[in-house]
């Protein structure tokens, strides 16, 4: 080996040991430490193990994360294993930390659906509106309920509410049809279901909803779900 080489080896070696590696701050290893979390969290979920991205979702939020997203899991997650009161409590919590947040009170709806409690579907849904006015889900909601509760002139301005917004919605123009019907224009029925068994022939009941309203002598069936 060159003499000047096997010379500065030693020198070398000296040197680096004495350069410190490079370390994160504080802050970058919470922020390493929150992406781990919040992944393990999702991955978890795609496993179904719920429980377990809970308890991701809550480290996220020990070691720092957003506050706000922290909540809204917990509430998704909980919604997922049907402790509706859970899911109801974070999600209004989540509200109270981003009052401009759309997705509580989408949440909150869909909470309330799933409990089916009719007072909490409809106060759910008019909050729901007066943060955003066009809101689909709470729209139909409110249809829903006015058709469920056999107030179908109410039912009938609804749904051409929500067909003014979003024309062509199939699940709207069907719920029009029933209630058209059950109001006694059969004309508006038969044209909506029409339209809809011209778009989509297998809609489901769109054939029978267009038979009784074009022949009214048939009996009525009637599913809730409009």
């Amino acid at each position: 080996m060159n003499r000047f080489v096997a010379l500065l080896i030693p020198v070398l070696s000296v040197a680096a040991a004495g350069v410190a590696s490079p370390r994160l701050s504080n802050s970058e290893s919470n922020t390493v430490t929150q992406s781990q979390r919040w992944a393990a969290s999702l991955e978890a979920e795609k496993l179904s193990r719920f429980d377990v991205a809970a308890q991701e979702s809550n480290a996220y939020a020990r070691e720092g994360g957003d506050a706000y997203l922290a909540t809204i899991r917990s509430a998704w997650l909980a919604y997922l294993q049907s402790d509706y009161k859970k899911a109801a409590d974070a999600y209004r919590s989540a509200s109270v930390l981003r009052n401009t947040a759309v997705a509580p009170l989408q949440g909150l709806l869909s909470v309330a659906q799933a409990s089916g409690d009719a007072l909490k579907i409809q106060s759910a849904a008019e909050a729901l509106l007066r943060m955003e006015p066009t809101n689909y889900k709470a729209l139909m909601a409110v249809a829903v309920g006015h058709f469920k509760a056999s107030n179908y002139r109410l039912a009938v301005a609804d749904y051409r509410r929500v067909l003014n917004v979003y024309p062509g919605e199939l699940d709207a123009m069907s719920g029009l049809g029933w209630a058209s019907y059950y109001c006694g224009d059969k004309l508006e029925a038969a044209r909506n279901f029409q339209t809809i068994l011209s778009l989509s022939p297998t809609y489901p009941e769109a054939q029978s909803g267009y038979n009784l309203a074009a022949h009214p002598n048939q009996p009525v069936t009637f599913n809730a779900s409009h």
